[in-house]
């Protein structure tokens, strides 16, 4: 370096010695650094920025370590992303951090300051996401959320909902995604903060968290069982909260997706169907369209016997929801979804009751709305199955057909531009040419 480079550089060294507090200050003193950033690092401006955040200066000079944090923050905020990855991956600085953090007595502003710096390198991306698993924060951001290490005070609300979004970028990234053993030890955590007489703004975050957490496929299911993480997840579909709501259904929906693969580890509780009971008819529209979702998820994918609908009485609530009755077209169509979905896997000795609570005449009725593809095909296959599978039943089952009128509607489809439609469409009405049409009729209906 020149003399007038090294004159330059104490010069601001200086000039950082007096900087006053304020917010503002550090911005200017940040965008003069960001306009000099090479001069900056061979001038080892960068490293005596850092040299105030090590250990005594958090406890001696905390006036000089808060200036230097928030220099750093918003060099990170505008910087690019080199820059930024030189910072973190070149310097001490998440060591630092970490080791700030471990302290007893740490200022609340100091510690604020840090999580701030910290959320500015969780968003830029994976490699800086695993710098800061590895480098320890993650446990230590844990640690401050169950207060486990000695002498170090409870965080305020405000800190934990900062320490909780932290964790949510941690989890953000998918591909690829953490490593098991942080979304271990985040799903361990989070139990302790889901309990009814938290405060919602904390509950909502941590909620969101189990979500992400389940959507880690590969490794959420016994990340979630073990850690007690489901049970305390279920109680919160009953909370009086839609959003609450909202968030808890939809980590049940993920956990039934992945139900079926890993069914040996974990029984799916069927008291599940106890909380979403009373939901099916009562509630907002929304909330009961996710639960009619979460119904057929179960179902499909087996994680409750279909015995425990019937006797607890959801197989007529899911009738009354995709019948006439149901005034709101979206609860109707995921109630048909949802129905349909039972009758496919539904057994022989409950055919009866399925006929009689009008579970059969719901399904015909649903042939005369405008319905998806997938799901008219589906409703074809249940009318065709249904005859096939139950001989004896076949002449109530035709008559029900007949009384519903549905055959005029199955006779038009039989000009639909789907090959599947009308080959079952066929199927249903030209019993004789059943068994010319049979093996064309395999295919579409495993698909």
């Amino acid at each position: 370096m020149t003399t007038e480079e090294v004159n330059f550089i104490c010069e601001k060294l200086v000039s950082f010695q007096y900087l006053d507090n304020q917010l503002d200050s550090a911005k200017e003193y940040a965008h003069w650094l960001l306009s000099n950033i090479e001069l900056c690092w061979r001038g080892g401006l960068i490293s005596g920025l850092l040299g105030y955040l090590r250990e005594p200066g958090p406890q001696r000079s905390p006036r000089q370590c808060v200036k230097a944090l928030r220099v750093l923050h918003e060099m990170t905020t505008h910087c690019t992303k080199v820059d930024l990855k030189r910072l973190v991956l070149t310097t001490e600085l998440l060591l630092l951090l970490r080791d700030m953090l471990q302290l007893s007595r740490l200022r609340g502003t100091i510690k604020c300051c840090c999580l701030a710096l910290m959320s500015n390198i969780l968003v830029s991306g994976w490699r800086l996401r695993d710098a800061v698993v590895e480098s320890g924060l993650l446990s230590e951001l844990l640690q401050m959320l169950t207060h486990r290490r000695r002498g170090q005070q409870p965080l305020q609300s405000c800190d934990k909902g900062q320490v909780l979004w932290l964790l949510y970028q941690v989890l953000r990234y998918k591909v690829p995604g953490p490593t098991l053993t942080a979304i271990r030890k985040i799903a361990q955590v989070l139990p302790v903060l889901l309990h009814h007489s938290q405060d919602v703004e904390l509950l909502l975050p941590a909620l969101q968290l189990a979500r992400l957490i389940s959507e880690y496929h590969s490794t959420m299911v016994p990340a979630m069982v073990k850690s007690k993480l489901l049970s305390r997840v279920v109680r919160f579909v009953l909370s009086p909260l839609p959003e609450v709501q909202r968030e808890a259904i939809f980590v049940l929906a993920n956990v039934c997706l992945e139900y079926r693969r890993r069914q040996a580890l974990f029984r799916f509780p069927k008291s599940i169907l106890l909380h979403v009971h009373g939901l099916v008819l009562g509630g907002r529209p929304d909330i009961r369209v996710l639960v009619l979702q979460l119904l057929g998820g179960i179902i499909d994918n087996r994680c409750i016997k279909l015995e425990h609908f019937v006797e607890l009485g959801l197989l007529k609530k899911i009738v009354q929801c995709a019948s006439k009755q149901e005034k709101d077209a979206e609860v109707r169509l995921a109630a048909g979804w949802t129905l349909v979905s039972l009758a496919l896997h539904l057994c022989r000795c409950y055919l009866d009751y399925f006929i009689d609570c009008g579970a059969l005449h719901a399904i015909c009725d649903l042939l005369r709305l405008e319905l998806p593809v997938q799901l008219l095909r589906n409703i074809l296959v249940v009318l065709f199955l249904l005859g096939e599978k139950h001989c004896h039943s076949k002449q109530c089952l035709l008559h029900v057909m007949w009384q519903c009128n549905i055959w005029p509607k199955i006779q038009a489809l039989q000009g639909s531009n789907n090959a599947a439609v009308r080959t079952l469409c066929t199927l249903l009405t030209s019993r004789h040419a059943m068994e010319l049409i049979w093996p064309e009729a395999r295919v579409y209906l495993r698909m």
